[in-house]
């Protein structure tokens, strides 16, 4: 997204402000296409506060014609921002975070916000659902990645060995983060089901990462 309105709007247009990245790091992939601000820097403790900090500092000093917020955790600095400036904003929501969303202040800023950026259709139709939302409110972006860094290829030497596979199996692979709360995405269901998948097709494999 960063790359697409830097090409489109051209330089010094666009900003990023990261509350996770070194500010060093982040100028150095930055390479002068966009200025960038971070509090990488800052401990796990204080950084949350010292990023809303900057957003709403940055917002006022620069005046921006659109803050995209990329999380809905910080929509209510976006919110806040219009209030007091009228900058207008969008919002991106990726599931679990704007799920079953509680009544409180995101939830308020998720509703007031201009445009709402859904990565997949699940997420859009949950939320105009749960929002009580039309759908020209929002507006899917599916999540991208670089062709050019990320593409299909060969397995590397060694690893069928490593997780004891044979180039006949059929893999069937699962990425997920092992959280308690996120038990949802159905891994457990998986583990369960597998003995009686696995009597019909002895080649099958789950690989859980």
């Amino acid at each position: 997204m960063v790359e697409a309105a830097a090409e489109i709007l051209g330089p010094g247009r666009v900003t990023v402000l990261s509350k996770s990245d070194d500010p060093a790091a982040l100028e150095l992939w930055a390479a002068g296409r966009v200025a960038s601000r971070a509090t990488g820097q800052v401990s796990l403790a204080a950084r949350t506060p010292a990023f809303a900090g900057m957003l709403l500092r940055e917002g006022l000093a620069s005046d921006p014609d659109l803050i995209i917020s990329t999380h809905a955790n910080f929509s209510p600095v976006a919110r806040t921002l219009f209030r007091m400036r009228r900058i207008p904003a969008a919002i991106a929501a990726h599931g679990i975070e704007v799920w079953d969303m509680a009544a409180g202040r995101t939830r308020d800023s998720l509703i007031a916000a201009d445009t709402i950026l859904p990565v997949s259709d699940y997420t859009k139709s949950r939320l105009m659902h749960e929002l009580n939302m039309p759908d020209d409110r929002f507006q899917v972006i599916p999540d991208t990645f670089d062709p050019i860094r990320f593409s299909p290829t060969p397995a590397p030497a060694g690893l069928r060995d490593r997780y004891g596979l044979k180039a006949s199996d059929q893999v069937l692979l699962c990425v997920s983060r092992l959280v308690v709360s996120e038990q949802y995405k159905g891994y457990r269901q998986i583990l369960e089901v597998l003995p009686s998948l696995t009597r019909k097709i002895p080649s099958l494999k789950f690989v859980l990462v």
